[in-house]
């Protein structure tokens, strides 16, 4: 156990970050670390062996992008960059939900292939909305055009 504890104690500072992780922890008095760490264990097992794959997996993706966007769209000083941002989100999101009948069920994984890919895109530090963002603004001139009459 000493050798996990630096380890423990990084993620510890890391999820400090995060006021609502706190509050959690205070109103429950569980560890930061621990009730994060039990709900990616029920959210890996979820999604590997396909128990509730769908409604664990589409709140996994949702709350916090729910959460950001909304406190940008209600906040002063809002980053209008990153609320574009989190609507280029949401619309990859929608496009995703519409063809998932289609892809689930002869794509092995779907679903935790889904939260990886999904997770890389709302998670700050990998910029991954910022570079899907930028695909799609530079492509909606272009579709819009020819739907455009004069």
């Amino acid at each position: 156990m000493e050798q996990v504890q630096p380890y423990i104690n990084q993620l510890d500072a890391k999820l400090s970050t995060f006021p609502s992780l706190k509050k959690l922890e205070e109103v429950t008095k569980v560890p930061k670390v621990y009730s994060t760490a039990t709900i990616a264990v029920i959210l890996l097992i979820s999604t590997l062996v396909d128990l509730y794959a769908p409604l664990v997996s589409n709140v996994y993706i949702l709350a916090y992008p729910i959460i950001r966007a909304l406190d940008l769209a209600t906040s002063s000083s809002a980053a209008t960059d990153e609320l574009k941002s989190w609507v280029s989100y949401f619309a990859l999101f929608a496009v995703e939900a519409t063809i998932e009948p289609y892809l689930a069920p002869s794509v092995p994984f779907f679903y935790f292939i889904k939260v990886v890919v999904f997770s890389y895109l709302f998670i700050p530090e990998t910029g991954g909305i910022k570079l899907v963002h930028g695909l799609i603004a530079s492509q909606v001139p272009t579709l819009i055009k020819p739907l455009k009459t004069e």
